[in-house]
């Protein structure tokens, strides 16, 4: 089979990269879900376009070794291969692995599709009972996909990643914190901010200061003593 030409390359690639862009910028903003879901659309995008790269570097090779980098398939192997990567690992930090897993599964084998129709004139068959059974194919990977990303064993991976990450900052709600004077915090004790402790100025994230009620209601000099909600604990300055 002859090389595709240059142009069909081009049109191909960019068509790819345009894609990834869109869906990086939409995963700059939104809930987790969507986040990992665009990260995990760009990744797959990138896989794809990589194994169209990988198809073309393969035949140099078998044909004239000596060849190989004077093709810019070999680049561009290198370069969306790396952004491949490096997507992935943003989807699956990004939010739940079901969304990333799910995108990552999905998108691949359809945009290899489109990039094998496109550059190498591959056809899919749909006269007569191909056409039903190449649709219940893609309905059953479609519900494999999911089944799969609901699968116990690979929600426990995520969770424990989560456990290990909330074991470096536990919450303590409800319990005594380290709460400074300031302005400006939202809904809680007035006048006052909850702080980060373990020596760390910032404040802590999703905190809010609230005032306790019972013995322990008063500091030191007879000051309210208010408590860090959702604030790692610590003492009272």
């Amino acid at each position: 089979m002859a090389s595709p030409p240059l142009w069909e390359w081009a049109v191909a690639g960019g068509a790819c990269a345009l894609a990834i862009g869109v869906a990086v910028v939409a995963a700059l903003r939104g809930p987790p879900w969507w986040r990992a879901a665009m990260f995990g659309t760009g990744a797959a995008i990138s896989f794809a376009f990589t194994s169209a790269c990988t198809k073309a570097v393969s035949d140099f090779v078998t044909k004239d070794p000596d060849s190989v980098f004077l093709h810019f398939q070999t680049y561009a192997l290198a370069v969306f291969g790396g952004v491949a990567v490096f997507l992935a690992q943003n989807a699956l930090h990004a939010g739940p692995i079901v969304a990333a897993q799910s995108t990552l599964v999905l998108v691949d084998p359809l945009a290899s599709i489109l990039i094998g129709v496109g550059i190498f004139g591959d056809s899919l068959r749909t006269s007569g009972p191909w056409g039903p059974l190449e649709a219940i194919s893609l309905l059953l990977m479609f519900a494999g996909a999911y089944w799969l990303a609901q699968s116990p064993i690979v929600s426990g991976i995520y969770g424990a990643d989560q456990r290990r990450e909330h074991a470096v900052r536990p919450a303590a709600d409800g319990l005594p914190g380290r709460c400074v004077s300031g302005t400006g915090w939202r809904a809680g004790f007035p006048g006052y901010r909850c702080a980060a402790v373990a020596g760390r100025p910032e404040p802590a994230a999703g905190g809010s200061c609230q005032r306790q009620a019972g013995p322990a209601a008063s500091g030191p000099g007879g000051r309210p003593r208010p408590r860090c909600a959702g604030a790692s604990p610590g003492p009272w300055p």
